[in-house]
């Protein structure tokens, strides 16, 4: 059951107020809203059954991230109707002008009131107006002919929606006070939110409209009502075409792939959540990642791309073209189908050049902050200050040798994936190798000794001899100590040359 509020929430000083209007559904514990076709003395829904589908595949666009459940409960009385939202036809007589295309009903009490004196009613004759919809019958009968994701229609029906469940127009500030947009910085675009007037570039009634709400829906009503934490919560694939309407991506959880290959022009693939990715050179964009989505890989194209990771760690395949990324935070990773001898690497102070020898295969690309090359026959691995380096380091001191390549691959998932540098050097400190090394009974001046030795490659001076006897004897641990002399500065400028061009890792472990 819903209940409209009976007062307006406060602002909450953020861009969220640019799209709230303060008004809202109080729900119960079903989380359900129920909504119902409403017929009058002058229209009925005609084709009720192919009305209801449309319109609740606009609501299944909210329900898909919204702790919100929408139960359709049949045809009745627009008057009387007991669903909380109920889908009516008008005309212009009664919505205002022929233009209108439809209307919504804000849920709160207050806010009814006046848009029932608008409608030139009174609450007796229209008991419960809050959250309802008004199509327009003059606009209606020709748009109904295209009502399919994409179409302008169904863009309205989300738009309306939007309105019955608490937003406002980006470009007024909705009678209560609430900033625009553009006061906020936003930009009012069709694209960001189904509450913009403005439409899409090369749009008709039938195609080229937005098939789900925007970005900014998705932060605004979740604030309202929570979020959907079902909702592809497993691993997910994306792929998107040049015929695909554009779409606002949300996701729950799991490992989820953009697969954008089919296209053959330079495209622009953004992983950010908030941003749009489309084709260079067109200004309709193809897709948005909603805010609180993470997206982990994608796959581009055969043009020359520009890729943009996000914070998290991500697999990127750039594809055939010239392409730049850019990794972000995060242990990032870009493919190549290649073996690694049929690459050439070039590295700068601030980027990574991969040129495919072979033509026409992947091109020659850009990286910026990419952590990692994965080829058909091994991973280098450039994150040399990162859990790589601090593996290969780790490796050598415990063990006073060069890592072999699956064990050091082993360890460094290890810590790609949570576990912790001591943790690492709890497991070789225990292991039979490094009692071999460094003595199964050894004191901890042999210790301390040995790790001068064998990790810095010199006798320890005497300063530096008691500090670390002195830290064992006060209980530091062996591992401890270990991770301590390898990753000290001396330790890691004496590895540098051997790593900087990057480490070899086996595929296998990291897939």
């Amino acid at each position: 059951m819903a209940t409209a509020s009976t007062s307006l929430l406060p602002l909450t000083g953020t861009p969220l107020d640019a799209a709230l209007i303060g008004a809202y559904w109080q729900l119960d514990q079903s989380r359900t809203i129920t909504w119902a076709l409403g017929d009058n003395e002058t229209y009925i829904w005609s084709d009720p059954s192919l009305s209801a589908a449309v319109i609740s595949a606009a609501l299944g666009e909210y329900e898909k991230f919204l702790d919100v459940h929408f139960q359709y409960i049949g045809q009745t009385r627009w008057n009387t109707s007991p669903a909380d939202i109920t889908f009516n036809i008008g005309d212009s007589s009664l919505l205002g002008a022929s233009t209108t295309e439809a209307r919504a009903i804000f849920p709160n009490l207050s806010l009814a009131d006046t848009t029932i004196a608008a409608f030139g009613l009174s609450r007796s004759q229209y008991q419960h107006a809050e959250g309802d919809i008004w199509f327009n019958n003059d606009f209606s009968a020709q748009a109904f002919q295209y009502h399919d994701k994409g179409s302008q229609v169904f863009y309205m029906a989300m738009h309306e929606i939007g309105h019955a469940l608490g937003l406002k127009h980006p470009h007024d500030d909705g009678g209560t006070g609430h900033p625009t947009y553009a006061q906020v910085g936003a930009v009012d675009s069709p694209f960001l939110t189904v509450m913009s007037y403005g439409t899409p570039p090369g749009s008709t009634m039938a195609a080229g409209w937005p098939a789900t709400p925007g970005v900014n829906e998705v932060s605004a009503l979740q604030y309202l009502y929570g979020a959907n934490r079902w909702t592809a919560a497993g691993n997910t694939s994306y792929q998107l075409t040049a015929t695909s309407p554009f779409q606002t991506i949300y996701d729950a959880g799991g490992t989820d792939k953009l697969d954008v290959s089919t296209f053959s022009t330079a495209f622009v693939l953004d992983l950010r959540p908030g941003f749009l990715s489309g084709q260079a050179s067109s200004a309709r964009p193809c897709f948005g990642i909603s805010y609180g989505t993470v997206i982990e890989d994608a796959i581009a194209g055969s043009g020359a791309d520009t890729i943009n990771g996000n914070d998290g760690p991500n697999r990127i395949q750039g594809g055939g073209g010239n392409d730049s990324i850019y990794g972000g935070p995060g242990i990032d990773t870009a493919i190549y189908r290649g073996l690694r001898s049929q690459y050439v690497l070039q590295q700068s102070s601030t980027s990574l050049s991969v040129s495919d020898v072979s033509s026409g295969r992947d091109g020659t690309d850009t990286l910026t902050g990419v952590e990692r090359l994965q080829f058909a026959d091994c991973i280098l691995a450039f994150d040399t200050a990162g859990d790589a380096g601090q593996g290969f380091r780790l490796y050598q001191a415990a063990f006073n040798r060069t890592p072999d390549k699956s064990g050091l691959s082993f360890w460094v998932h290890a810590l790609d994936t949570g576990t912790s540098l001591h943790d690492v050097a709890v497991g070789f400190v225990n292991s039979a190798e490094f009692k071999a090394v460094y003595g199964a009974g050894a004191s901890n001046a042999q210790i301390v000794d040995k790790l001068y030795h064998n990790v810095l490659g010199r006798a320890g001076e005497q300063g530096g001899t008691d500090y670390w006897i002195g830290k064992l004897q006060a209980g530091t641990s062996v591992a401890d100590v270990l991770a301590n002399f390898s990753e000290s500065p001396e330790n890691v400028a004496k590895v540098a040359p051997l790593i900087g061009t990057g480490i070899s890792l086996e595929p296998g472990f990291f897939a």
